[in-house]
């Protein structure tokens, strides 16, 4: 975010914003595509396999009332709505072009997961999408690195603040329920800062280093904002409690250790299982260095 007032020459963000009523259509399990009644629903599942046989049927049904899926219903439906979706693209697009007399430029940014995940004909969709896309004169299908270099943009704006989250601010993140979490990150990132500052990362050990990029780990997976949403939803709150609790357990056990290597030059056959154990359990971002937290 830049004001008027700040400098720029530094480096600016760009910001590409979403065109929510378009986005809808996609996003939207009750008023969009992925509501269709034909396709797979992602919430019933058969209790002995856990494998989905049921269709939406209704969007607002009890599960109990949701009928057998058919694979084989589905190609019609994905036709119509891509149909659907493009002719909104262009509609819209060309509306701006004859409102402003200037090209328009179409973002709608989705999770990933939605796309075979919550929606299983999701990757069809897009599949169909792209193709048709490819054949319309009005629309051309672009990265967002290779829109920006097309569109250069010099102006610069203030962007209010917000998320995408319930009330568009940061209460999914930061309330009642999981206030606690944050007073726990915030005194494990000030410990592994205090450690770093008495014992500069090019004067440790081979051993210490170790010991400290995988505390440096158990922190980065402590700090995933996906444990405050989970507990204020409630979809999800005893895991992400317990997953919260050992990451920050096993990040103060590691800084335990490291510190006590500095002191004492003690490095014990039981510190090594533990590292060992933690390095095993939780070996995320293989490309981690020290030297990262320091700059």
């Amino acid at each position: 975010n830049v004001s008027s007032s700040e400098k720029t020459e530094y480096g600016t963000s760009v910001a590409f914003t979403r065109h929510c009523e378009i986005a809808m259509q996609v996003w939207s399990g009750s008023v969009g595509y992925p509501g269709e009644p034909n396709y797979l629903d992602f919430h019933k599942r058969h209790l002995g396999s856990m494998l989905r046989y049921w269709r939406v049927t209704d969007n607002k049904a009890d599960m109990m009332y949701k009928s057998l899926y058919h694979p084989d219903w589905v190609w019609e439906k994905i036709d119509l709505q891509v149909n659907h979706f493009i002719h909104h693209i262009e509609n819209t697009v060309n509306f701006h072009n004859r409102e402003t007399r200037r090209f328009a430029t179409l973002c709608t940014p989705f999770d990933t997961e939605l796309f075979g995940h919550w929606w299983y004909e999701g990757p069809e969709f897009i599949r169909s999408l792209l193709r048709g896309l490819h054949h319309s004169p009005y629309v051309n299908t672009a990265t967002a690195s290779e829109q920006l270099s097309l569109m250069d943009p010099r102006e610069v704006m203030l962007l209010p603040e917000g998320s995408w989250g319930e009330n568009n601010n940061h209460d999914v993140w930061s309330n009642e329920s999981n206030k606690w979490t944050w007073e726990a990150i915030y005194n494990d990132e000030l410990r592994l800062n205090n450690i770093l500052q008495k014992s500069p990362v090019e004067t440790l050990t081979q051993t210490q280093r170790e010991v400290l990029t995988q505390a440096l780990r158990e922190l980065m997976l402590l700090q995933s904002s996906d444990w405050q949403f989970l507990i204020h939803t409630e979809s999800a709150k005893d895991y992400s409690e317990q997953r919260f609790m050992f990451h920050h357990s096993d990040f103060n056990k590691l800084c335990d250790i490291a510190e006590n290597i500095g002191d004492s030059k003690v490095f014990s056959a039981n510190d090594k299982q533990y590292l060992d154990e933690t390095m095993q359990r939780n070996s995320v971002f293989p490309e981690l260095q020290l030297e990262w937290w320091k700059d």
